[in-house]
Formats: C-alpha cells, sequence, structure tokens
C-alpha cells in the first residue's frame, strides 16, 4: 500500500481547517448582525452592511461587509458600530456608538471630556497627579472620574439632573465602557461585540444618555 504523501494530509487539514473556520465566522457574523438587529428594533432604525465583500466567489461568500446602524434619531445623527484595537494576534473588538454635536463655533474641536467609572485605571492617573473634576456631589464623584480641558464647563454641564441619569443607567445597566467627548462628538466604546439582551437593553440606554448628554453640552456652549 503506497503511503499517502504528506502534501495531501496537509491540503486535507488545511481545507477541513477552512471549511470550520469558515463555518464559526459565518456563525459569528450572523450573531452580531441579529443583536444589531434586536438594538435597531428597540431604537426604531435599521441596519446598514452585511454586503458580500467576494460576490463571485462561493468559499468567501461568509465573508461580509461590517453591519451598523446610521441614521438620524431624536433629532441627531447616531452610529452605533464594530471596530477592532491593535492587529494580528492582539486585536481586540469593541463596540461604539457615535453622537455629534451642534456646530458651535470656536467649541467643536477644544472641548475634551472623559466620563467612567471609578476604578483601576482611575486610581493609576490620581497617583500620577492627574486630578478628576469634583462636581460637589459627594455620591457621584465617589463613583466617577470625570476629566475635561475646560472643567468649569463640565461642571456646568454636569447637572444634577445628568449626573442622575448617569448614576442610573451605569447601576441599572452594568455599563463597563467609557463616554469621551472630544473632536466636536459625544462618543462611547466598550470592549466586545453587542451579542446578547444585555449588550442591547445596555446600548439602548448608552444612546439615550449620551444624546441627553449632547443636549446639554450644546446648550452650556452657547450661552
Amino acid at each position: 500500500m503506497t503511503p499517502i504523501p504528506l502534501f495531501l494530509i496537509f491540503l486535507v487539514l488545511t481545507l477541513v481547517y477552512l471549511l470550520l473556520f469558515g463555518r464559526n465566522m459565518k456563525k459569528a457574523v450572523g450573531n452580531k448582525k441579529r443583536a444589531l438587529e434586536k438594538l435597531a428594533k428597540e431604537l426604531g432604525l435599521t441596519v446598514q452592511g452585511g454586503e458580500k465583500m467576494f460576490p463571485s466567489n462561493n468559499w468567501l461568500g461568509w465573508v461580509r461587509k461590517p453591519f451598523f446602524i446610521l441614521d438620524h434619531w431624536r433629532g441627531r445623527e447616531l452610529s452605533i458600530y464594530y471596530f477592532s484595537k491593535g492587529s494580528g494576534k492582539n486585536s481586540s473588538p469593541y463596540s461604539a456608538l457615535d453622537i455629534p454635536l451642534a456646530e458651535i463655533a470656536g467649541m467643536k474641536n477644544d472641548f475634551k471630556m472623559t466620563i467612567s467609572a471609578v476604578g483601576w485605571m482611575s486610581n493609576i492617573g490620581l497617583m500620577l497627579g492627574r486630578k478628576p473634576i469634583a462636581t460637589g456631589d459627594e455620591t457621584f464623584d465617589k463613583q466617577f472620574a470625570v476629566k475635561s480641558t475646560k472643567p468649569d464647563l463640565a461642571q456646568a454641564i454636569l447637572l444634577p439632573e445628568l449626573r442622575g441619569k448617569i448614576i442610573g443607567v451605569w447601576e441599572e445597566r452594568a455599563v463597563k465602557g467609557i463616554i469621551n467627548v472630544h473632536e466636536g462628538h459625544v462618543h462611547y466604546e466598550e470592549s466586545g461585540n453587542i451579542r446578547t439582551d444585555t449588550h442591547v437593553r445596555r446600548f439602548a440606554a448608552m444612546a439615550a444618555l449620551c444624546h441627553d448628554l449632547a443636549d446639554t453640552i450644546d446648550a452650556a456652549c452657547s450661552l
């Protein structure tokens, strides 16, 4: 009996790997799409993207363009999408939402602010002398680290009603990410993909919170 050439064994193993990889990727893409569709329905919007990257290649039919949400919502543009940080083996998936601020002269690119739950990262910042802004609300200040290029404006924005909403959403939806106001946008991101109903509810709540934050920033900057 003639031994099977090594290159044939390698070829078979490679084909099996590619088939399994393609099936797993197709399943993962499907899960991300279904979760995003649930979120879009919750917000009254639709999902875009998902077209085949290689429509003429049956082997690569599972490779799709990214799914995303991009539409006007409550009078503002709302974008929700997936992205990655790093490359290759060091690549990590993230989910994000983005809402632009109004075009206010002199404020679009100058004002920066971050809001995050107090944790080991913010404690490192404290040790390095990066002191967060105090709002005067002891409950809020114990839970959140706020940094800004314009501390006075940040304090004026974080009114009692908005602080209460931030605390409520963080506690009710177990928020994992960071709000970042920069380059004329209110941006929220967290690690991982939107996959479960818990993620869907969290992003729906964060969309509403970031929308309220954008309204408050616009109002404060127009004074």
